[in-house]
């Protein structure tokens, strides 16, 4: 078959509906914030493992890397499958995702206030006294970025054509 005789791109020849675009441009705003999280997990096991060489007070870490990091990692590859299904039309993960991108965002931005009271001039900390708010741009910067790509996928997956896609027949069983 020549290029000539192919189908346009937007047919599809089995009997799956096409996907409409926003949920295709959804599953790909979600790719940062699974990049972020998966980043302060290794982030985290990287400290952990250093903590190891190092021995006495260094071994503090695992005060806050281990409550934070096992449940991050889960909730990752928990939103890593369900993107995936997302993506093939299913209900439940677009609600399953609606709630995880609200706590993401939630947390992101209760992280970001306490680093502005920590870095804030006059709160007493090293922090405040080295670098100050100028040094948290980059980092309030790329919160802001994944933040609303996370609102924005998220958003998308409610749109009219998206609702459509999800809402097609499911069959005799419902399920999806």
């Amino acid at each position: 078959m020549s290029n000539a005789d192919a189908p346009p791109a937007a047919t599809r020849t089995d009997a799956g509906p096409v996907r409409p675009r926003a949920v295709t441009v959804a599953f790909w705003l979600w790719w940062p914030q699974l990049v972020f999280q998966a980043q302060v997990v290794a982030n985290l096991a990287l400290g952990t493992v250093l903590a190891a060489f190092i021995g006495g007070p260094a071994w503090d870490i695992l005060i806050y890397a281990v409550p934070i990091g096992i449940p991050l990692a889960v909730v990752t590859v928990l939103e890593a499958r369900q993107l995936f299904r997302l993506r093939g039309g299913s209900r439940r993960a677009r609600v399953i995702l609606a709630v995880l991108a609200a706590v993401a965002v939630v947390c992101m931005i209760g992280y970001d206030l306490s680093l502005v009271q920590v870095y804030s001039p006059g709160s007493g900390t090293i922090a405040s006294q080295q670098g100050g708010l100028a040094s948290l741009a980059p980092v309030i910067a790329r919160d802001a970025v994944v933040v609303a790509a996370t609102v924005t996928a998220t958003v998308l997956t409610f749109t009219p054509s998206a609702t459509a896609f999800f809402a097609r027949d499911r069959g005799a069983d419902g399920r999806d």
